[in-house]
């Protein structure tokens, strides 16, 4: 009977182990996703000086304020959409710490922490959002 418990608790570990080999490759995966999007915004930012630095090097015709305009539109989409995968990937994490058994990471006792946490926690988010709002104004310039 011993053998056979030593057996199952070995394939249970073999298959822990599985896990989280599993685990930590989907988290590389979700990171290097995470990180493109930044990348396109920064991209489209830098389309839009190279555009906008000399009208001799690229004249603002129509085809060109449009390209300009979709530019803008990718900074504040990509960069949000980052932000909200991040934010979605982190709640998953805190639900699978706490249904584990483990207390929540961002568990404060005072009024003070607790709104701390949840301006760190939305600061980007907010940032973006004023972003956005600048670059729609640009955008109503530029048309």
């Amino acid at each position: 009977m011993d053998n056979v418990d030593n057996k199952v608790f070995e394939n249970n570990q073999a298959q822990i182990e599985i896990l989280k080999i599993n685990l930590a490759y989907l988290n590389s995966l979700l990171v290097q996703r995470s990180s493109i999007l930044p990348v396109i915004a920064s991209l489209s930012a830098t389309m839009l000086v190279v555009a906008t630095f000399n009208e001799d090097l690229v004249p603002l015709t129509e085809d060109i304020r449009v390209a300009l305009v979709i530019l803008l539109i990718l900074v504040p989409i990509s960069v949000i959409i980052s932000i909200l995968e991040l934010h979605f990937a982190i709640d998953k994490t805190v639900n699978h710490i706490l249904k584990s058994g483990g207390k929540d990471p961002y568990e404060s006792k005072s009024w003070l922490g607790k709104f701390g946490t949840i301006l760190m926690a939305n600061t980007p988010l907010i940032f973006s959002v004023i972003l956005s709002i600048i670059i729609g104004w640009i955008i109503f310039v530029v048309i």
